[in-house]
């Protein structure tokens, strides 16, 4: 629709404002894969249909005229309020706002430009619509409807809420981001000003709509501090997303062991952690963590709390040269891993059936034994059990194999309740059994498999052949369990249900002094 007279200098420093918002859309819309450049496309969009609105109205001569531009300006204007609460939602926590809140915030935008153009039959936005020329310019005269006050509401609230959240970016923000949030927060204050000014342009002669004016001011200071700073590669990620909602505790102390920053799950570790104590020694966490800040490099600690593990690593934090300012204590929960690991354990040291030691972890601990008696001298007594039960295959076969695994079980469990610290049992093989002695002589060794072949009498009813060997000089775990392997044979010979003792004379003797 064209003009009733020429365009004013006005007139072309909006289109020339259309044309640089228009650009910046463009231009952020190659990058639109990014949250907030999305919504941002969107917004300089919405200004530049704005702002070439306003520059045609101000050269219409007619009503009609300018009640089509003004209908093309309320396009951009309903959805501004939207789009700035969704771009700012984006930059806040560098994703795209949720669903729901994306449909609410548009639809309000589509209620409000259908009612906006059905205003000739309800009138609900706009009471009255008249003009005066001025030096040239077409100057509205509006009368509001009730509407339009719902609407002045709904985007100075829009406003406001995006500035709070630009402010908080800006005081929360490490250096580099708090300027780039201190333009943004420019950008979406200057609209809203030109607005003020606008209001209090009414009873003036000269009615001019300032707040579209302002709109390429704000757009360069959006495209400034968005693209200057470079989101898109270094992305204003907010405190709460790096650091209340990471899944690791954190509590950052100075080189004084002072409280200076914590995020949530510290504080379900440390209830006693609040802002009253930033500032002050953390006297719970350095009584328990002083070691790790004690330490050299990437220092780790295991802690336990609440019933589950922590690993706690400690970063030390520098600046300005090698002296450590702050320590960032990082404390992850590892109750999974330690669980998989203690079951990946008990799967490779425990016997499946009797819960005692498998074969490989009661040879390993016989040859850990034996290396200490080798580094201390060899001036400790080591004595070896190996025994099995009497003519349990015949139980197999008559009773079942279930039976006997009950036995077996059975047999570990009463086995077990006899033995003193360090003392260990585990599963050689079938029904045999290898009982370490550390600090027994064989006579003592002795007595307690008597005592053992006693008590499995007693509550199993059967019987048990046992051979004992004790630890001579040279010896390996392969040749003690050889020997006590040859005195449980000679038990069996003898008729069985009897402990036998390897013989050695020397060994006897200096047992017997």
């Amino acid at each position: 629709m064209m003009p009733s007279h020429p365009f004013s200098l006005l007139s072309w420093l909006l289109f020339l404002s259309a044309g640089l918002t228009l650009g910046l859309a463009l231009f952020a819309s190659r990058q639109r894969h990014y949250p907030v450049a999305h919504w941002f496309t969107w917004l300089t969009l919405a200004m530049s249909v704005y702002s070439l609105g306003y520059g045609m109205e101000l050269a219409t001569g007619t009503l009609t005229q300018l009640k089509f531009w003004i209908n093309i300006q309320f396009i951009g204007a309903v959805f501004i309020p939207a789009l700035l609460l969704l771009m700012s939602y984006a930059y806040q926590y560098h994703r795209h706002p949720p669903l729901t809140y994306r449909l609410l915030l548009l639809g309000l935008g589509g209620l409000n430009l259908a009612v906006q153009l059905g205003n000739d039959y309800h009138r609900l936005n706009l009471a009255d619509i008249q003009f005066d020329v001025v030096d040239g310019l077409t100057l509205s005269r509006l009368t509001f409807g009730p509407w339009y006050y719902v609407l002045m509401l709904y985007a100075h609230l829009a406003v406001l809420v995006s500035l709070l959240v630009f402010y908080r970016s800006w005081r929360r923000a490490p250096r580099f981001h708090s300027h780039q949030a201190l333009v943004l927060l420019c950008g979406a204050a200057l609209p809203w000003l030109g607005y003020l000014v606008s209001l209090a342009s009414l009873t003036n002669q000269l009615r001019l709509d300032w707040c579209v004016l302002s709109f390429s001011v704000s757009g360069l200071c959006f495209g400034y501090g968005l693209f200057r700073y470079r989101f898109t590669h270094l992305p204003p990620i907010g405190r709460e997303q790096v650091f209340d909602e990471i899944s690791e505790a954190v509590v950052v102390l100075d080189s004084q062991g002072r409280l200076l920053d914590f995020n949530r799950q510290a504080v379900q570790l440390y209830p006693v952690l609040s802002r009253d104590l930033i500032g002050r020694t953390a006297e719970p966490l350095l009584k328990e963590l002083l070691p790790l800040l004690q330490q050299e490099g990437q220092a780790r600690l295991s802690l336990s709390r609440q019933g589950r593990q922590y690993e706690v690593r400690c970063h030390r934090i520098r600046q300005d040269g090698p002296h450590t300012v702050g320590y960032a204590l990082l404390m992850h929960d590892v109750t999974d891993r330690h669980q998989l690991l203690l079951q990946l354990r008990q799967q490779a040291e425990v016997d499946e059936l009797t819960g005692v030691n498998n074969r490989r972890k009661i040879l390993g601990l016989l040859e850990e034994a034996i290396a200490q008696l080798w580094q201390g001298g060899h001036h400790q007594p080591l004595s070896l059990i190996l025994f099995d039960l009497d003519f349990f295959k015949q139980l197999n076969d008559s009773q079942g194999h279930q039976l006997g695994d009950q036995m077996l079980k059975r047999l570990a469990s009463l086995v077990q309740e006899t033995l003193m610290p360090g003392e260990q049992l585990g599963r050689y093989g079938g029904d045999e059994f290898l009982l370490l002695l550390p600090g027994k002589t064989t006579k003592e060794a002795l007595a307690l498999a008597c005592q053992i072949n006693q008590l499995i009498q007693q509550q199993l009813t059967m019987s048990l052949s046992l051979g004992i060997a004790g630890y001579q000089l040279q010896d390996s775990a392969h040749s003690l369990i050889q020997r006590a392997d040859l005195a449980l044979y000679q038990a069996k010979a003898r008729g069985r249900g009897q402990a036998c003792q390897q013989a050695d004379t020397g060994l006897l003797e200096d047992e017997g002094r």
